[in-house]
């Protein structure tokens, strides 16, 4: 939205035209309200037709379209707020309970920024993505409907109907956003002065359930040695309906054609695959011939002190290995303890068999025990400590126990090792049934971006940024921090964290992935999309988070999608009446495969604002998006049937607070301290960004 300064310098003029609306993006692990103001469309486009355009530049781009702002935290008015703690997913089951503890939340912020006398004619929209794609029909149709009813019944927001207003939307449709969003604050759409040409931006997106790639179909291809249409050729492998026509008509009557190819790869987002990860490592653990042995030894010395203490009342059962089941009740300052280093790995090495000589710990919590290596953990970083995992839930009462009580997954931090057993996770050994393919058998018309040009954001900008690398992607500077990261204990993480080195990150859980996270990105980067580590000028790939104080995010694009028609439809009437219903002239029209209904919105996108509500629901802060997987294919893996995990709580934070969760968060006084300094934190690090203002008022 335009900040409180602009908001105090608009002249008697504008402000009646001037439009608020609401986004709210429901993601896997969160929900995140967007709040955007830009100036009536159909006030500009009478101003431009009866040659007074001039005057009102400030308000419209480069490329002839609206401009759409955000808030400025410089001016102390944020326009964003996100519920990290769970996504709406989590109230499959319980979704009465999705209205006062999660979207009151959220619409009582919207109306501490948003005028009241502008309540009637802003209207609300929540997309939900990957998390809720998870879920079946009936707990979606719940979760919405609760959704659309409280707000409906509690809120004076505009709300048209349920299906148009609060809805999943499909991963095509999440990309396509993504896309517009990106071109439209790159200026992708305006004609390059030198070329005459117009090169749109490819677009990536990483999310913790989903990932998303999407392009411009405009060049020709080459299959059997014979150049051939793209889109010609995806409709000859029946892609149609990753096929998005899209039509962009400007304020100042000129009209784009794109034909957009966009595909999505559910349970490819960080968390999922960091879950795929889990299942085949731990399946191949269960399936050591010591561990099987000390499971056996297990079951039975159970039975006999269940004999024993059915004959003495007073017996101790015998524990073969002691328990270590409230680690996850340590609070922040306990840090991980070292432990010597061996080469076990998800490939590799059997499992050695507990003995002092073999795991001489330096915590009493680790003697006698089995230490599981993961190479995608840092040095000594500990999974119990950064997030436990319910082995119960996984494996039943029996193992599930045995695990809980004598098993330790610990990292060796083996960054080369991580991105090998990472690999397997793309799948992209699987025979490709259509001309060409990405990985998993995903048709895609471009295996070779040889001219393209990138821009990557969600967790592409969060790992990357962990090393002070966003911008410009360089795969050696990459890979060395990588490597660096991944080899540095995790108590001198878990330090730097507790100090402030990382304020874009709302928990430590996120910094402890880090690893993992980057040998996933290298892989879905270079084995995936096949962009080349050799040279960063050929196929340029840019991660971001804003974009002239504007956030990449594809809300955005849902907004300008949304607001969709015909600009030509201009109604000079439709300006004299400032209540008018009309959402002004709309100036992007899409017509595609994937069942959106053409609709007016008034919505979207948002700044980073670094500020956490404490949810009332505490006791469904366990039950996140993660879901069993199901119809996946996992190479060198046996039979997982056995070994389907269920880790509800993998998107949650560790169990060490965040330097802004604990005394801070007693008043609002507070939290709006905390997000100060948070926010002049991120603002001071984001050397990508682009120092030209996209709205400047004088």
């Amino acid at each position: 939205m335009l900040s409180k300064r602009q908001l105090d310098n608009l002249s008697p003029e504008l402000k009646p035209y001037l439009k608020y609306g609401i986004v709210i993006d429901a993601g896997s692990s969160g929900s995140r309200i967007q709040i955007y103001s830009w100036i009536d469309t159909n006030f500009l486009m009478e101003k431009i037709q009866s040659g007074e355009g001039d005057k009102y530049q400030d308000f419209i781009t480069s490329d002839g379209l609206p401009i759409i702002k955000q808030g400025s935290s410089n001016d102390n008015f944020d326009a964003q707020l996100k519920i990290d703690t769970e996504g709406i997913s989590a109230y499959a089951g319980h979704a009465k309970d999705i209205g006062p503890n999660h979207i009151k939340i959220l619409m009582d912020y919207a109306m501490s920024f948003i005028p009241s006398d502008k309540y009637a004619d802003t209207e609300v929209y929540l997309f939900a993505t990957a998390g809720m794609r998870l879920l079946t029909d009936i707990q979606q149709k719940e979760i919405l409907d609760e959704i659309y009813n409280y707000t409906k019944n509690n809120y004076q927001f505009k709300l048209k109907n349920r299906e148009t207003n609060i809805r999943v939307i499909s991963g095509e449709e999440e990309g396509l956003f993504g896309w517009i969003s990106t071109n439209y604050l790159q200026h992708g759409f305006s004609v390059d002065e030198g070329t005459n040409e117009r090169q749109t931006y490819n677009f990536v997106d990483m999310g913790g359930a989903s990932t998303q790639i999407a392009f411009e179909l405009n060049k020709k291809i080459k299959i059997d040695g014979k150049s051939i249409d793209a889109l010609q050729n995806a409709k000859k492998n029946k892609s149609d309906k990753n096929i998005i026509k899209l039509n962009i008509n400007n304020l100042y009557g000129d009209s784009l054609d794109f034909n957009i190819f966009v595909i999505t790869f559910l349970q490819y987002g960080v968390n999922e695959t960091r879950r795929r990860y889990l299942e085949a490592f731990l399946d191949k653990k269960r399936k050591d011939e010591n561990y099987q042995a000390l499971l056996k030894a297990y079951n039975s010395n159970t039975q006999e002190e269940k004999r024993e203490e059915k004959n003495d009342g007073d017996a101790i059962p015998k524990a073969l290995i002691e328990s270590n089941k409230n680690t996850a009740e340590m609070d922040e300052n306990i840090e991980p303890k070292e432990a010597p280093q061996n080469d076990d790995t998800i490939n590799s090495s059997p499992i050695k068999k507990p003995s002092i000589s073999v795991n001489i710990a330096s915590s009493t919590d680790e003697k006698d025990k089995l230490i599981w290596e993961d190479p995608c953990l840092p040095i000594n970083g500990r999974q119990d400590l950064i997030k436990p995992l319910d082995y119960v839930n996984m494996f039943g009462g029996k193992e599930g126990k045995f695990i809980e009580e004598n098993v330790i997954i610990k990292g060796t931090g083996q960054y080369d090792e991580c991105v090998k057993d990472v690999y397997p996770l793309l799948n992209s050994t699987i025979p490709c049934t259509s001309d060409s393919c990405l990985f998993n058998n995903i048709y895609s018309p471009y295996t070779d971006f040889n001219d393209g040009k990138f821009v990557a954001i969600g967790k592409y900008w969060d790992v990357t940024n962990v090393y002070h690398q966003a911008g410009l992607y360089d795969y050696d500077d990459f890979q060395k921090s990588s490597i660096d990261f991944c080899k540095t204990d995790w108590s001198v993480h878990l330090n730097d964290y507790n100090t402030g080195k990382y304020p874009d990150l709302r928990r430590p859980y996120d910094l402890a992935l880090n690893c993992f996270r980057s040998a996933y990105l290298e892989n879905i980067i270079h084995q995936g999309y096949k962009i080349p580590k050799e040279d960063n000028e050929a196929i340029p790939l840019t991660t971001i988070a804003y974009i002239n104080g504007t956030e990449a995010s594809w809300a955005l694009g849902a907004l300008i999608n949304q607001i969709s028609g015909t600009i030509g439809s201009y109604d000079p009437n439709a300006t004299s009446a400032v209540n008018s219903k009309s959402i002004a002239a709309n100036f992007i029209s899409t017509s595609h495969n994937l069942s959106i209904s053409a609709v007016s919105i008034i919505a979207v996108a948002a700044v980073i604002l670094f500020r956490q509500r404490k949810n009332n629901s505490n006791k469904y802060k366990d039950s996140l998006e993660e879901v069993p997987l199901t119809n996946i294919h996992t190479e060198n893996i046996d039979d997982q049937t056995d070994s389907v995990l269920d880790i509800d709580q993998e998107l949650e934070g560790l169990s060490v607070p965040s330097q802004y969760d604990t005394e801070i968060l007693e008043d609002d006084d507070n939290i709006d301290i905390a997000i100060d300094n948070a926010i002049t934190d991120h603002e001071n690090d984001k050397s990508n960004r682009d120092t030209e203002q996209l709205l400047s008022l004088n």
